[in-house]
């Protein structure tokens, strides 16, 4: 597992990557390919052993990384062909704090092509480690209905949270699931939304995303005035706001100070990950060590009275 890139959730998880489907603008799979190597000399490469038949569904199946020839592994060796990394749920036991985990950012888990049974896995491993949250991305969130329907999604799962895609057209009919955690995840272009949209608890807003130039239908204004009237949390790169149960009120006095710093600026508290992180040596080629932390605004204001030039200068 590593951290997360777009700071809405502290880890990522991958027991699952693909699709079958390479959308334009899949920022998933635009991450997910760097790390692939050539698909085609892969699947090639793919024994029987690495490919696992599910009733009508056929999909690779790896029980241990992908080596390359220079002492690496390839972490989506396969592309956005659905591949199930079994190896990977032991990792989840592996993290003791309790933290947001991200399940298949790589991939969408509720797609079509994906088994019942891998679904079954993976949530029953999510299960066995209720001490953290778990967020759930999808573009299909028809499976999400169906899964509930079968009871392989539950009520006492209070601890999942279920979001949609969504560039403001489709309405994202996760948002209305009754009793569940459900979010929005805004990106793309600020088409219209609908005001049954906003039954999620939760809306996320990609860095593309402007929620004052999204008109709300029904409601008569901009998703942001919506958003406060309802009050909603959103959350967005610049003013990171959590709903109530994603905030681990059980983490110790010591591991709060370790990832939640003050900002020199302004004073206001924010998650490390989401500042701009000071550091001082003593020498040439020496690792910096932290000194403190900025809010995005505040360092802007710092380099603007010290006359830093912080696009051109590199140390």
């Amino acid at each position: 597992m590593k951290k997360g890139p777009e700071g809405w959730y502290d880890l990522e998880w991958n027991p699952f990557t693909g699709c079958g489907k390479r959308c334009k603008d899949c920022q998933a799979m635009d991450r997910a390919e760097v790390f692939m190597g050539n698909v085609m000399l892969n699947i090639g490469a793919a024994t029987p052993s690495k490919i696992a038949v599910y009733g009508d569904k056929k999909i690779f199946q790896l029980d241990e990384p992908w080596k390359t020839g220079r002492n690496g592994s390839l972490n989506t060796p396969f592309g956005s062909m659905p591949t199930f990394h079994r190896y990977r749920l032991a990792l989840l036991e592996q993290r003791k704090v309790p933290a947001n985990i991200a399940v298949c950012p790589q991939g969408d888990l509720f797609s079509n092509v994906v088994p019942d049974e891998v679904i079954r896995q993976i949530l029953d491993t999510c299960r066995q480690t209720p001490r953290h949250n778990y967020l759930f991305l999808t573009c299909n969130p028809a499976r999400v209905f169906q899964l509930i329907n079968l009871g392989t999604i539950t009520p006492e799962d209070n601890n999942f949270w279920f979001g949609t895609r969504t560039d403001g057209e489709d309405t994202a009919p996760v948002a209305t699931l009754s009793g569940e955690n459900t979010f929005l995840y805004l990106t793309g272009c600020r088409r219209p939304i609908l005001t049954q949209a906003l039954a999620a608890k939760w809306v996320v807003a990609s860095q593309s995303y402007r929620p004052s130039e999204t008109w709300v239908e029904g409601a008569q204004c901009n998703l942001d005035e919506a958003i406060r009237r309802g009050g909603i949390p959103l959350w967005t790169p610049e003013t990171p706001v959590f709903p109530p149960e994603l905030l681990h009120e059980d983490m110790s006095e010591a591991q709060h100070r370790r990832r939640y710093a003050q900002c020199l600026g302004c004073g206001k508290e924010a998650p490390c990950k989401n500042m701009i992180c000071i550091t001082a040596g003593r020498s040439h080629g020496q690792n910096g060590k932290a000194i403190g932390y900025f809010c995005g605004p505040c360092f802007e204001d710092f380099c603007n009275q010290h006359n830093i030039n912080i696009k051109e200068d590199k140390s």
